[in-house]
């Protein structure tokens, strides 16, 4: 294997790692979405006097749930951020437009 071969690995290499990061990101993200809709399903339920107590209920399990999730993704994030920055990557509002985080979490600077 010449040098060129195993740059060419090592690239991979590197772009693999770096997508699966991404992944678990999108991932806990399409979870989060999810959620999010369940929980304005069950309010609105609530406005609607709708099966109340279960409804309340649920989305009390919901919102652990939602916290749950959030710190996830913020772990998620903190990975990638430690990643990139490994392969001297120091600007990180990419990752935050790609993934859509800001709706999620805020910029840590």
């Amino acid at each position: 294997m010449g040098w060129q071969e195993a740059d060419q690995e090592i690239l991979k290499e590197i772009a693999s790692v770096g997508g699966n990061y991404g992944r678990r990101i999108e991932n806990v993200v399409k979870a989060l979405e999810d959620l999010e809709r369940s929980m304005a399903y069950l309010r609105s339920r609530l406005d609607k006097n709708t099966g109340r107590l279960f409804s309340l209920r649920l989305l009390i399990r919901l919102k652990k749930k939602r916290n749950k999730l959030l710190e996830a993704l913020q772990s998620e994030v903190y990975k990638l951020i430690v990643y990139r920055e490994a392969l001297g990557l120091t600007r990180h509002k990419e990752v935050y437009k790609v993934y859509g985080l800001e709706r999620w979490i805020s910029e840590e600077r």
